[in-house]
């Protein structure tokens, strides 16, 4: 007599399959980036470092970090009576000789811009197509309707066809809508009202600002290096990478 043996309930191949998908994701590294020496201000838990050259002072602390950048919150102080030129596009990291150069929020805003003019020419033509789409339909039901009815009065035959126009019209706009973008660095918000923007400050004023590098996991010392008018300076921080 041949033994039978019962297949493996449902549930259970259900609940091993989940396992082995779970079983595939590990946690994302955390990044913090911390100023060494003594020269530092705390403000709302953020660590400044800060150095001061003539009349000039330039503080400088980690904010935040996604898969492909780190971003630094920094102030440019002026002391003096003459102008200041402070240029964001000609800071960068410098760590094991290699130097990461800031993202410049100017050629950033005008790169978003011109895709968001691509991207809403594309949405245009798509919402004359469908229009156009729904003229042809209209017509087509419009002849349809009048072959079906010949010798009949045709006195309702044009409110069909402004009304077919007008729901035709109003696909349009509900294809063109889109979900407002979260705040961060994907949307030109960011860059217009947060990162750090090349400003003239006059006597006596400050300048602050998000400024965004690109990431590497691999530095464990870095040095900030922020180049205004004649000074350079050369604000030291650690990288910690945190791996849960």
């Amino acid at each position: 007599m041949k033994k039978s043996y019962s297949q493996p309930p449902a549930l259970g191949l259900l609940l091993l399959c989940a396992l082995l998908f779970t079983s595939c994701f590990t946690p994302k590294s955390v990044v913090r980036i911390n100023p060494e020496g003594e020269n530092v201000r705390w403000n709302y838990g953020q660590a400044f470092a800060r150095q001061k050259l003539g009349e000039l002072e330039v503080q400088a602390a980690f904010s935040s970090y996604d898969k492909n950048f780190v971003m630094f919150d920094v102030e440019v102080i002026n002391y003096s009576q003459e102008e200041v030129l402070v240029s964001p596009e000609y800071l960068f990291l410098e760590a094991d000789g290699r130097q990461y150069k800031a993202i410049d929020p100017e050629r950033k805003l005008l790169s978003m811009e011109i895709d968001e003019s691509r991207r809403d020419a594309g949405r245009k033509n798509l919402a004359v197509a469908i229009g156009a789409a729904a003229v042809v339909g209209a017509v087509a039901a419009i002849a349809s309707d009048s072959d079906d009815n010949e010798g009949v009065d045709n006195d309702n035959n044009e409110e069909l066809a402004v009304t077919s126009l007008y729901v035709g019209a109003t696909i349009a706009p509900a294809v063109a809508q889109r979900p407002l973008p979260p705040p961060g660095p994907e949307n030109s918000w960011f860059w217009s009202d947060f990162a750090l923007r090349k400003t003239t400050l006059g006597p006596n004023e400050k300048v602050s600002g998000r400024v965004m590098f690109p990431r590497n996991d691999g530095l464990a010392r870095i040095i900030l290096v922020a180049p205004i008018k004649e000074e350079i300076f050369r604000l030291n921080f650690q990288q910690i990478i945190y791996k849960p």
